[in-house]
């Protein structure tokens, strides 16, 4: 500043400081006092107040409005008490207790969020550092498989309660595998839950294994983490959705006499119990029914036959579709190993 111009300030008093009304912080109301004497600078503030401001008349409106009736204050008179100013710092503590607690709450529910967001990062962490997903797609598979024969024979069931053309229909339209139980529940000896669990654990292992027979090692783990890192980035966006929904309605619990808190961490275990379960199903279900083909190796003889064609052919334009059929340019293709 000129040092001029801060010599007319400091003369005409310094700054002024007024405020139209209190804010629901005191904080912000000291901060605009202090804008006045900083460094020592002389100046001074002056708040102006209605009664009908939101912070007056929600806390202390209707008390002050009846007092200055008794009194007989008359209209547009400015009111300079120290009760008053008592009575509104304690509104502003009102406020600011009230939303401290909407700030500890929403800091709990983040946590409750913050706590299924370390499993799954750690999930995509272990994942990426695993160099062969065969256990682990095992143990998938074995949990996966296991829910699902639940559903159509729960566990210390009667035979009368089983469905086993709708297990049989299931594992065929959903998981690509073909399983024969029909015969197994008309035997007259009987076959146990535990024979018909492993029955289809073993069909749906074999079928694993085929689809991946083809593939190399390296290819297939690559194939694996790449096809379950989108289920689990898929699921966990959609989760992350239907938690905030969760959260924008939970406070209504709180009419039926339950604790919103509670209500919200439960719902959301349920929420994330249930998202853990198809990530696990659907990767199973993607594995069972994708088909990888690996174009055929050529041996040398028609592999330079092939490069020297190309070479005289596509020379002169190196930007056409390689022939080999892998979908690149020439240039980035067997146009790139020819040279």
């Amino acid at each position: 500043m000129d040092v001029n111009v801060q010599q007319e300030v400091l003369t005409a008093g310094g700054l002024y400081v007024i405020g139209t009304e209190r804010h629901e912080s005191r904080r912000i109301d000291n901060q605009l006092r202090g804008r006045c004497g900083r460094q020592g600078d002389p100046g001074a503030s002056k708040f102006y107040l209605c009664l009908d401001d939101a912070l007056l008349r929600i806390f202390a409106g209707g008390r002050v409005k009846s007092l200055m009736t008794r009194i007989g204050v008359e209209k547009g008179t400015a009111l300079e008490s120290s009760l008053l100013t008592r009575c509104i710092e304690n509104a502003q503590r009102k406020v600011e207790a009230h939303n401290f607690d909407i700030r500890k709450q929403l800091l709990q529910y983040d946590d409750v969020a913050n706590d299924q967001r370390q499993v799954i990062y750690q999930q995509r962490t272990e994942l990426m550092s695993q160099h062969d997903l065969t256990q682990h797609i095992e143990h998938m598979r074995e949990d996966v498989i296991n829910d699902l024969i639940a559903e159509y024979i729960p566990e210390n069931s009667f035979e009368d309660q089983w469905n086993i053309k709708a297990l049989e229909s299931c594992l065929l339209n959903e998981f690509s595998t073909t399983v024969c139980l029909t015969a197994v529940e008309g035997d007259n000896l009987g076959a146990t839950r535990e024979e018909i669990v492993q029955k289809i654990q073993i069909a749906v292992q074999k079928v694993l294994a085929e689809k991946s027979v083809s593939l190399a090692p390296s290819a297939l783990c690559a194939f694996q983490k790449t096809l379950m890192l989108q289920v689990i980035d898929t699921h966990w966006k959609e989760h992350l959705a239907a938690m905030d929904y969760l959260r924008q309605g939970i406070h209504l619990r709180s009419y039926a006499q339950k604790d919103p808190k509670q209500e919200y961490k439960r719902e959301a275990f349920v929420l994330f119990s249930r998202m853990l379960m198809h990530i696990k199903r659907q990767v199973i279900v993607l594995l069972l029914n994708v088909t990888v083909s690996v174009p055929p190796a050529l041996d040398d003889a028609e592999n330079k036959a092939m490069l020297d064609d190309m070479t005289t052919t596509y020379t002169s334009n190196r930007n056409s579709p390689c022939p080999c059929g892998s979908g690149r340019k020439f240039k980035q293709c067997h146009g790139k190993l020819s040279n």
